[in-house]
């Protein structure tokens, strides 16, 4: 299943934008800690040729740095067309909470309308991470959970309807001669439920990094 870190990456997804008749890409920064940027662009879709469908695309996304590298952010992304839209809407953040440890989150409501499929259907997708690293360990621990109906057509999200918890484990070794300066055997674990089927899926397995 995918990682928390996976998913927010997937909110945008500029491919999802097929033929743009125009669009304009604007960013910037507003004092020292806010930084904005935003996306426009006028798709043209593929559809009925006797229906004119195409498509608005709004994009935006907001972050407030905060000590070190911690970091309060916000999303909006929308597809609008005349047979309706799917709009999306939230925030992430990440802290700092050691030298070696950082807490992220995010938590995003979806609403989608098309008079071709009624009724307008609303979703959501939270997720926590939590990730720790010395010169000797590294670990990474994740919950997710997105409801059946959330959909996010700025981006890719290609499952949902899910719930699942993940941990990778890794100890870093450092050899004394060769080309290799690191070796991090590991194990990773995943517990996934399939929401529409009720079942559980599992993974694990070892895992090795060379660097």
């Amino acid at each position: 299943g995918p990682s928390a870190e996976y998913f927010l990456r997937s909110i945008v997804h500029t491919r999802s934008i097929l033929d743009p008749l125009a669009g304009i890409k604007l960013t910037g920064h507003l004092g020292p800690k806010n930084s904005i940027g935003s996306i426009y662009a006028y798709d043209e879709q593929p559809s009925d040729p006797s229906v004119s469908d195409n498509a608005h695309f709004a994009i935006f996304r907001y972050k407030r740095a905060l000590r070190q590298d911690s970091y309060l952010g916000g999303f909006y992304t929308a597809k609008e067309r005349e047979r309706g839209h799917n709009r999306v809407a939230g925030t992430d953040g990440l802290f700092r909470l050691s030298q070696a440890s950082t807490l992220g989150f995010h938590a995003f409501l979806s609403r989608t309308e098309d008079s071709t499929q009624p009724p307008a259907a609303t979703g959501h997708a939270v997720g926590v991470q939590y990730l720790f690293g010395t010169r000797d360990y590294d670990m990474n621990f994740a919950a997710l959970d997105i409801s059946t109906d959330f959909r996010v057509d700025t981006g890719y999200v290609t499952r949902t309807g899910l719930a699942t918890l993940q941990g990778a484990v890794g100890r870093n070794l450092y050899p004394k001669k060769g080309v290799v300066k690191k070796i991090t055997p590991g194990v990773f674990v995943s517990l996934t439920n399939d929401k529409p089927s009720n079942q559980w899926e599992s993974t694990a397995f070892p895992a090795l990094t060379l660097t």
